[in-house]
């Protein structure tokens, strides 16, 4: 007979690798605003003074681009927002370990 118990794992995979603001030294960059539209191509500098006038972050968002790509965003509300659907996906995720019982 076996008994169907519920496992929980933990992920091990960390995104803490992510250029923002003073990180990004690109002397060229494509800007999206927080609405999504695209600002077109400028400095690096100068993209995060727009940033910091906008009083939020400068997240480059694809780095293997050419050029690669950032975009305004306010990154703590981001990465909040993320947590809450990860926790939600995790959350109605099942998953099941048989076990032999004797």
């Amino acid at each position: 007979m076996y008994v169907i118990k519920s496992q929980e794992t933990k992920g091990a995979k960390n995104q803490n690798s992510v250029e923002m603001n003073e990180m990004i030294t690109d002397p060229k960059v494509r800007l999206i605003s927080e609405d999504g539209e695209q600002l077109g191509m400028m400095s690096g500098e100068d993209a995060y003074q727009l940033a910091l006038d906008k009083k939020m972050d400068l997240v480059k968002i694809a780095p293997q681009a050419n050029p690669p790509v950032c975009k305004i965003m306010d990154y703590g509300k981001h990465r909040y927002a993320m947590k809450r659907k990860k926790k939600k996906r995790r959350k109605s995720k099942r998953r099941f370990k048989l076990r032999k019982c004797v």
